[in-house]
Protein backbone atom coordinates (compact mmCIF):
# COMPACT_ATOMS: atom_id res chain seq x y z
CA UNK A 1 0.00 0.00 0.00
CA UNK A 2 1.34 3.29 -0.98
CA UNK A 3 2.00 6.12 1.82
CA UNK A 4 -0.09 8.93 3.01
CA UNK A 5 1.30 12.36 1.93
CA UNK A 6 2.22 14.09 5.02
CA UNK A 7 -0.52 16.67 4.60
CA UNK A 8 -3.52 15.95 2.22
CA UNK A 9 -6.74 18.25 1.86
CA UNK A 10 -10.19 18.32 0.58
CA UNK A 11 -13.27 20.95 0.34
CA UNK A 12 -16.81 20.08 1.12
CA UNK A 13 -19.79 22.14 0.10
CA UNK A 14 -22.24 22.29 3.41
CA UNK A 15 -25.88 23.90 3.86
CA UNK A 16 -24.13 26.68 6.09
CA UNK A 17 -21.23 27.27 3.14
CA UNK A 18 -17.74 25.85 2.44
CA UNK A 19 -15.76 23.79 4.77
CA UNK A 20 -12.01 22.51 4.02
CA UNK A 21 -10.33 20.74 5.97
CA UNK A 22 -6.76 19.27 6.16
CA UNK A 23 -5.43 16.11 7.37
CA UNK A 24 -2.30 13.98 8.33
CA UNK A 25 -1.98 10.39 8.98
CA UNK A 26 -2.53 11.07 12.41
CA UNK A 27 -5.93 13.04 11.74
CA UNK A 28 -7.37 15.99 11.25
CA UNK A 29 -5.06 18.69 11.41
CA UNK A 30 -7.38 22.02 10.82
CA UNK A 31 -10.94 22.58 9.75
CA UNK A 32 -12.44 26.07 8.83
CA UNK A 33 -16.07 26.78 9.87
CA UNK A 34 -18.21 27.29 6.67
CA UNK A 35 -17.34 30.24 4.33
CA UNK A 36 -18.62 31.88 1.31
CA UNK A 37 -16.44 29.81 -1.52
CA UNK A 38 -13.89 26.95 -0.98
CA UNK A 39 -10.92 29.26 -2.16
CA UNK A 40 -11.60 31.29 1.13
CA UNK A 41 -11.97 28.08 3.16
CA UNK A 42 -8.80 27.06 1.43
CA UNK A 43 -6.99 30.48 2.19
CA UNK A 44 -7.83 30.10 5.77
CA UNK A 45 -6.32 27.03 6.37
CA UNK A 46 -2.93 28.35 4.15
CA UNK A 47 -3.04 31.14 6.41
CA UNK A 48 -2.55 29.19 9.61
CA UNK A 49 -0.63 26.03 8.55
CA UNK A 50 1.69 27.25 5.59
CA UNK A 51 0.75 24.41 3.11
CA UNK A 52 -1.73 21.86 2.15
CA UNK A 53 -0.18 18.61 0.32
CA UNK A 54 -2.43 17.37 -2.21
CA UNK A 55 -6.16 17.26 -2.59
CA UNK A 56 -7.22 13.88 -1.72
CA UNK A 57 -11.18 13.71 -0.51
CA UNK A 58 -11.14 9.94 -0.65
CA UNK A 59 -8.62 10.14 2.69
CA UNK A 60 -11.41 12.34 4.40
CA UNK A 61 -14.39 10.51 3.58
CA UNK A 62 -15.47 9.41 7.00
CA UNK A 63 -15.30 13.59 8.46
CA UNK A 64 -16.73 14.09 5.34
CA UNK A 65 -19.83 12.63 6.06
CA UNK A 66 -19.69 13.75 9.62
CA UNK A 67 -19.64 16.97 8.81
CA UNK A 68 -21.68 17.39 6.11
CA UNK A 69 -24.87 15.57 8.05
CA UNK A 70 -24.05 17.72 11.30
CA UNK A 71 -24.13 21.03 8.88
CA UNK A 72 -27.91 19.55 7.78
CA UNK A 73 -28.59 19.41 11.77
CA UNK A 74 -28.52 15.78 12.23
CA UNK A 75 -27.15 14.79 15.43
CA UNK A 76 -23.37 13.74 15.07
CA UNK A 77 -20.99 11.84 17.26
CA UNK A 78 -16.86 13.37 16.35
CA UNK A 79 -16.01 11.40 19.39
CA UNK A 80 -14.04 8.49 16.85
CA UNK A 81 -12.20 11.36 14.63
CA UNK A 82 -9.03 11.43 15.08
CA UNK A 83 -7.61 14.77 15.42
CA UNK A 84 -3.45 15.73 14.81
CA UNK A 85 -2.66 17.64 17.84
CA UNK A 86 0.98 17.43 17.20
CA UNK A 87 2.70 21.54 18.10
CA UNK A 88 -0.10 22.12 19.95
CA UNK A 89 0.29 22.81 23.55
CA UNK A 90 -0.31 20.78 26.48
CA UNK A 91 -3.13 23.17 28.12
CA UNK A 92 -4.79 23.83 25.22
CA UNK A 93 -4.47 19.72 24.27
CA UNK A 94 -5.89 19.24 27.37
CA UNK A 95 -8.88 22.43 26.87
CA UNK A 96 -9.96 20.91 23.46
CA UNK A 97 -10.15 17.22 24.89
CA UNK A 98 -12.64 18.69 27.76
CA UNK A 99 -14.25 20.02 25.61
CA UNK A 100 -14.80 17.31 23.34
CA UNK A 101 -16.83 15.43 26.44
CA UNK A 102 -19.96 18.10 26.21
CA UNK A 103 -22.77 16.74 24.50
CA UNK A 104 -24.83 17.94 21.94
CA UNK A 105 -27.62 20.58 23.18
CA UNK A 106 -25.53 21.94 26.29
CA UNK A 107 -23.20 24.91 26.73
CA UNK A 108 -20.43 26.11 29.11
CA UNK A 109 -18.86 28.49 30.80
CA UNK A 110 -15.01 29.27 29.88
CA UNK A 111 -14.73 29.45 33.84
CA UNK A 112 -16.68 26.09 34.18
CA UNK A 113 -14.79 24.64 31.59
CA UNK A 114 -11.41 25.84 32.53
CA UNK A 115 -12.31 23.80 36.18
CA UNK A 116 -13.46 20.91 34.74
CA UNK A 117 -9.89 20.41 32.70
CA UNK A 118 -8.57 21.38 36.03
CA UNK A 119 -6.98 24.54 35.67
CA UNK A 120 -9.84 26.47 38.04
CA UNK A 121 -8.53 30.51 37.85
CA UNK A 122 -7.90 29.78 33.69
CA UNK A 123 -10.93 30.99 32.06
CA UNK A 124 -9.31 33.68 29.78
CA UNK A 125 -6.60 31.23 28.43
CA UNK A 126 -9.73 29.24 28.07
CA UNK A 127 -10.93 32.13 25.98
CA UNK A 128 -7.88 31.65 24.15
CA UNK A 129 -8.09 28.57 23.33
CA UNK A 130 -11.31 29.12 22.49
CA UNK A 131 -10.04 31.24 19.82
CA UNK A 132 -7.16 29.03 18.67
CA UNK A 133 -9.17 25.89 17.44
CA UNK A 134 -8.40 24.51 14.67
CA UNK A 135 -10.93 21.73 14.66
CA UNK A 136 -14.96 23.17 14.98
CA UNK A 137 -17.22 21.45 15.15
CA UNK A 138 -15.33 18.48 16.44
CA UNK A 139 -14.23 20.53 19.16
CA UNK A 140 -17.25 22.23 19.71
CA UNK A 141 -15.52 25.51 20.80
CA UNK A 142 -19.62 26.89 20.08
CA UNK A 143 -20.61 25.77 22.85
CA UNK A 144 -18.56 27.81 25.26
CA UNK A 145 -20.36 30.86 26.52
CA UNK A 146 -19.62 33.96 28.51
CA UNK A 147 -20.12 34.04 32.50
CA UNK A 148 -23.90 34.86 33.41
CA UNK A 149 -24.95 32.85 29.93
CA UNK A 150 -23.67 35.33 27.44
CA UNK A 151 -22.96 34.33 24.01
CA UNK A 152 -19.67 35.62 23.27
CA UNK A 153 -16.78 35.53 21.03
CA UNK A 154 -16.98 33.10 18.39
CA UNK A 155 -14.66 33.13 15.13
CA UNK A 156 -17.22 32.89 12.99
CA UNK A 157 -19.29 35.83 14.03
CA UNK A 158 -22.25 35.48 16.74
CA UNK A 159 -24.74 34.67 14.64
CA UNK A 160 -23.59 31.36 13.50
CA UNK A 161 -22.51 30.41 17.01
CA UNK A 162 -25.90 31.13 17.34
CA UNK A 163 -27.54 29.59 14.29
CA UNK A 164 -25.19 26.07 15.39
CA UNK A 165 -26.47 26.07 19.11
CA UNK A 166 -29.99 26.52 17.95
CA UNK A 167 -29.11 23.61 15.28
CA UNK A 168 -28.44 21.60 17.98
CA UNK A 169 -31.22 22.31 20.35
CA UNK A 170 -29.90 25.14 22.56
CA UNK A 171 -32.84 27.94 23.25
CA UNK A 172 -32.10 31.44 22.83
CA UNK A 173 -34.52 34.28 23.74
CA UNK A 174 -34.80 36.14 20.66
CA UNK A 175 -33.12 39.55 20.07
CA UNK A 176 -30.76 38.73 23.21
CA UNK A 177 -27.54 37.24 23.35
CA UNK A 178 -28.72 35.17 26.69
CA UNK A 179 -29.51 31.49 27.10
CA UNK A 180 -32.94 30.57 28.41
CA UNK A 181 -31.75 27.01 28.21
CA UNK A 182 -30.88 24.70 31.24
CA UNK A 183 -28.25 22.69 29.73
CA UNK A 184 -25.92 25.47 30.77
CA UNK A 185 -23.22 24.08 33.10
CA UNK A 186 -21.17 26.76 34.86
Amino acid sequence: MKPLPERFHATLKTPLGWVAILGTPRGVRHLTLPKSTPEEALDAILAEEGSLGPERPDLLTEVMALLERYYRGEPVDFSQVDIDMEGRSSFYKKIWQTLRDLPRGETITYGALAARAGHPRAARAVGRAMAANPYPPIVPCHRVIGHGGRLTGFGGGLRLKAALLRMEGVKLQEGREDWTSASTHG
